[in-house]
């Protein structure tokens, strides 16, 4: 009982947060009396509960951290058994999350005794150790970054060694079994399965590895990064969709950090390239691009093409177009079969063994369209009004995802991927107006709150970017943007239609009364338009803004006090309007303000 509790127990701190606080002393009470009473399997699973209590509460775990630590430093030197080894190796992964909790300053006194320890286990030929080693390597290098420069030299080896694991080898054999025992030829074909499955699981777990080791110790690691690239290509064809999502990931974090640490110029949208990829990350790309699209076309594993969806969005955002301009047909036409349905990783295959379940298939389903959506976003952000030929593709297919049959997901997508559309081609989304503007109307008043916010994201940057001019429909539109000012349970939905109002007033002042305030609040990407808005409103002495000055002045001061609620660009201007309006309008007193140290 005590065993399969504190598996309930893991499972559920994994994803309890904050509100694991108010437990902890308790819990970790409990714990570490069972940690120092238990035996055998009950005492791994103590351990990994208390990785994931550490993973939960973050920097609240310090307290615990000096009894926690001489315990595992101990565990982590027991190699007598199969059972001591799975005891190390979990003592080694819990104290990856562990380090992540309590930071580098409390855990660097132990760092050089505890990574010898985790390198010698790498050499006792036991592969869940190895595996859970690398979970704790990849940790540390998360934390301690440069730091973690030295030990590259002695691991990444030992990674490469376990990317080019040969699973065909025969592990378990029947020669000293008994002849006559019907079942022990099956038992040798169990055994080599889990074997080989073993052997997956620990290529997967040192592929993220790579990647990670590159991404928090960049320079450090351009030795290893040409033996490393080799394997993570080879790796792509793997027939685990595990190593296969692995080694994606890997590579296109490789792009990422060699576009970080090659100095960059802002990227331009539009082809051709207007600032072109430094010849390293140009070089790597060409290695890269065509291995993913390669492997795209084939994969009949939904959720490798999600995850390949959603890596190229985060690097595309990252680095521009560059990174797709010799390649963009090729992947509009993987997305248009995912639009279609037609995709090689849609279509039914059989499933003789019946692993496949209704409900996780149809989430799969719903996945993968919208990484496809967030896809087809972000090439419409990079490639700006050269998204023009490519929309009159993608925009009738999402468009019927907007229907009051569809579930709340499809709809909010469908909504959500015409305003990102609507937003990255700019002027370029004019001839789509007419298509765009209706259903963006009717999601602002769907019954479903992420429907309507990303409904007034959209007529924002529609009314924004739209060279027609659609002034005439203001008063709806206003009048359907009214309500979400207020009673709304979720924040987006407020502050994006705060910024479509702000969008509106931008582009047609003249159509939108303002003497209405614009709330700021969650999403300050969304605030940024309506910052804009105020300066351009105080720089043209709007009467509504100065008889509102003193409210304006206190948000100011509330949002300039906290660092990660303003652009740097946008700070700057703020500060710049401040200055201005303090020597311009002395009696507003801003000098004996929260905002006098800004005047300086």
């Amino acid at each position: 009982i005590t065993k399969q509790a504190c598996n309930a127990l893991d499972a559920i701190l994994e994803g309890l947060g904050e509100n694991i606080l108010q437990y902890l002393a308790q819990l970790m009470e409990k714990l570490l009396f069972m940690l120092d009473s238990a035996q055998g399997e009950t005492r791994a699973i103590v351990v990994a509960a208390i990785g994931s209590a550490a993973h939960a509460s973050g920097s609240e775990f310090t307290p615990y951290f000096p009894e926690v630590i001489k315990r595992l430093q101990h565990l982590m030197t027991l190699h007598s058994n199969e059972d001591e080894l799975m005891l190390r190796a979990v003592s080694t992964d819990a104290l990856g999350a562990i380090a992540a909790a309590v930071g580098k300053d409390a855990f660097r006194p132990y760092l050089n005794d505890l990574m010898n320890l985790a390198m010698q286990g790498l050499l006792l030929d036991n592969t869940r150790l190895r595996e859970c080693g690398y979970y704790f390597f990849a940790g540390i290098a998360q934390v301690f970054e440069d730091e973690f420069s030295p030990y590259l030299a002695g691991i990444v080896p030992q990674l490469i060694a376990s990317c080019q694991l040969d699973e065909n080898t025969t592990r378990f054999d029947n020669e000293t079994g008994d002849q006559d025992d019907v079942d022990g030829e099956d038992t040798a074909e169990d055994l080599n399965y889990v074997f080989r499955s073993a052997i997956a699981d620990e290529k997967e777990v040192a592929a993220d590895t790579i990647g990670e080791f590159f991404q928090h110790t960049r320079t450090a690691f351009l030795p290893y990064v040409e033996s490393s690239v080799k394997e993570l290509v080879n790796l792509t064809t793997h027939m685990s969709d595990g190593v296969r999502k692995a080694s994606c990931g890997a590579l296109f974090n490789f792009l990422r950090t060699f576009y970080k640490i090659s100095n960059p110029a802002d990227w331009k949208a539009g082809l051709p390239v207007a600032v072109p990829l430094h010849d390293n990350v140009a070089q790597l790309n060409t290695l890269v691009m065509p291995s993913i699209l390669s492997i795209w076309e084939d994969e009949d594993d939904k959720m490798v093409v999600v995850q390949l969806c959603q890596e190229m969005v985060e690097t595309l955002k990252l680095c521009g177009p560059g990174i797709v301009a010799e390649h963009v047909n090729t992947i509009a036409e993987h997305l248009n079969l995912i639009f279609e349905k037609k995709a090689f990783c849609q279509q039914e295959l059989a499933d003789d063994e019946g692993l496949l379940d209704e409900d996780e298939q149809a989430e799969f389903d719903a996945l993968l369209i919208s990484s496809a959506s967030d896809l087809v976003g972000a090439l419409a952000a990079v490639l700006g009004e050269n998204f023009v030929e490519y929309a009159k593709i993608f925009i009738p297919h999402i468009a019927k995802y907007y229907k009051k049959t569809k579930p709340t997901s499809e709809r909010s997508m469908a909504i959500g991927c015409l305003g990102e559309i609507a937003a990255g081609m700019l002027g370029g989304v004019t001839q789509f107006t007419d298509l765009i503007f209706p259903i963006a109307m009717k999601g602002l008043s769907d019954e479903e709150p992420e429907v309507r916010s990303n409904a007034a994201y959209t007529v924002g940057a529609l009314c924004q970017n739209t060279t027609l001019d659609i002034s005439s429909q203001y008063q709806p539109l206003l009048m359907a943007l009214y309500p979400l000012f207020q009673g709304q349970n979720l924040d987006n939905v407020t502050d994006n239609a705060c910024g479509a109002v702000a969008r509106m007033i931008m582009r047609h002042p003249q159509a939108v009364p303002v003497d209405q305030a614009l709330p700021l609040k969650r999403d300050y990407e969304e605030n940024e338009p309506v910052y804009k808005l105020l300066f351009s409103l105080i720089r043209s002495q709007n009467q509504w803004v100065f008889n509102n000055m003193p409210q304006l002045l206190e948000i100011f001061a509330n949002v300039l006090s906290k660092e990660d609620e303003l652009k740097p660009h946008t700070r700057q201007e703020m500060i710049e309007i401040i200055k201005a309006l303090n020597q311009q309008f002395p009696a507003m007193n801003i000098g004996a303000s929260a905002l006098a140290p800004y005047l300086q």
